[in-house]
């Protein structure tokens, strides 16, 4: 299959604040480049071990920060969680929340947040994991 361009960081799509945006990670890479953010699977406080998702960017606004998850699926089954980054670019992301699905944060206006919604290689979504992506704040 093709890979999906929000494999990368520096492709990552782009969010609008309280509007749900499909997500799809049936395209997404295991283990794959993960942006070129170094260290992305080491980061501190960071659960992930062999990711496979794509990102998503919002811009913050200086306020609280939620994001949320949606599927006609429970999510726990296929171990999809997020993880929050930030930072000026893709080579300089620093962890801000991870390993949950309703990431809350506290947002700095201008700074864009790096969303990573992954699940772990061995979980199964199936190829109906139709998702949305909303991020509230």
């Amino acid at each position: 299959p093709a890979l999906a361009a929000s494999d990368f960081c520096a492709n990552a799509a782009s969010l609008q604040l309280n509007e749900a945006f499909p997500i799809d990670l049936s395209q997404a890479t295991e283990d794959g480049d993960v942006g070129g953010c170094s260290g992305f699977k080491n980061f501190p406080g960071s659960a992930l071990v062999n990711p496979t998702g794509n990102f998503y960017k919002v811009i913050g606004n200086g306020n609280s920060m939620t994001t949320l998850l949606g599927s006609d699926k429970e999510l726990d089954l296929f171990g999809t969680t997020m993880a929050v980054l930030s930072g000026s670019s893709c080579s300089d992301l620093s962890c801000v929340v991870s390993d949950c699905q309703d990431c809350r944060w506290d947002s700095v206006e201008g700074l864009p947040y790096y969303i990573y919604v992954h699940y772990f290689v061995g979980s199964s979504l199936g190829p109906d994991n139709s998702m949305s992506l909303t991020v509230v704040a």
